[in-house]
């Protein structure tokens, strides 16, 4: 391939990219290139990708435009686009098509399609791997709130704690989506997720396996929780009638004591109707 053909007579500009490789100075931007679409060009765009930019390059001479060259760039990761207009406009207007969406574009967009407040449209595209991520959590099925939520909550926090930038977390959408999906399930209560989570960050395991592992996930039998639900108020009929005097506060002691009869598994709205339910006989 030319581009590697290149690579042997450039030896300054290969040590370059030797080194980009391992520091990956660009990584997280974007670059957008203009250039006439030869070998020596071309190859300064792999360097480019090889610091860790994402490279968007657009031939500019459509009379000798090299395909071999060309099809090895977007082989090699580079978005290639080639024009074929007559004018300085046309070409123009080509480049602009070519851009990549702007992070005051994406932010527009996440408020319009999504309905997502300013504040989290603007802590999710304040990093264009964040923002990648949330498009993923989006198009896995996730609501596009909750998604933000988790990224400004758990993600940013675990990233903090550990000292990475977003691009380099192992976590991916996929299982982040799915433990999103499993508290809406109402196999996990949120708590619960949340400690899934630290346990499944650094190594983006598997989260099925790892609740089934360790018995996490909750309890929806309303015959098992009524039963646990009667003890709870059997037991304690001080706080049984001081609820039903008007304290609000023994309710939320009530609910406490079935969640520790059930170690913490039981689904709330759950518990909060059978009890209600059974204190209002």
């Amino acid at each position: 391939m030319k581009i590697r053909w290149v690579q042997d007579f450039m030896p300054a500009l290969g040590a370059i990219k030797k080194k980009f490789e391992e520091t990956k100075p660009f990584a997280g931007k974007t670059i957008a290139m203009s250039i006439h679409m030869e070998a020596k060009t071309a190859y300064l765009a792999t360097v480019l990708k090889a610091a860790g930019a994402e490279v968007y390059a657009t031939g500019c001479n459509p009379l000798s435009t090299q395909d071999d060259v060309a099809a090895g760039l977007a082989s090699l990761g580079v978005h290639v686009a080639a024009w074929h207009g007559a004018t300085q406009e046309e070409y123009l207007e080509h480049l602009r098509t070519q851009q990549p969406e702007l992070a005051d574009a994406k932010r527009a967009r996440y408020q319009a399609d999504y309905g997502l407040p300013p504040y989290d449209c603007h802590m999710i595209t304040s990093d264009k791997a964040l923002a990648r991520f949330f498009e993923a959590l989006v198009e896995l099925g996730t609501p596009p709130k909750q998604g933000a939520n988790w990224i400004m909550g758990q993600v940013l926090g675990a990233l903090s704690a550990r000292g990475l930038e977003p691009q380099e977390m192992k976590l991916t959408a996929p299982t982040l989506a799915r433990l999103i999906a499993l508290v809406g399930e109402g196999r996990l209560n949120r708590n619960t997720a949340v400690k899934v989570f630290e346990a499944v960050f650094d190594d983006d395991s598997d989260v099925e396996q790892y609740v089934k592992a360790h018995g996490l996930e909750q309890i929806g039998d309303e015959g098992l929780v009524a039963e646990v639900v009667a003890r709870v108020l059997a037991a304690n009929p001080q706080s049984a009638a001081d609820y039903k005097g008007g304290r609000e506060k023994a309710f939320g002691f009530l609910v406490g004591q079935v969640m520790r009869e059930l170690k913490g598994k039981a689904d709330p709205r759950v518990v909060n109707a059978l009890l209600r339910r059974k204190l209002a006989e």
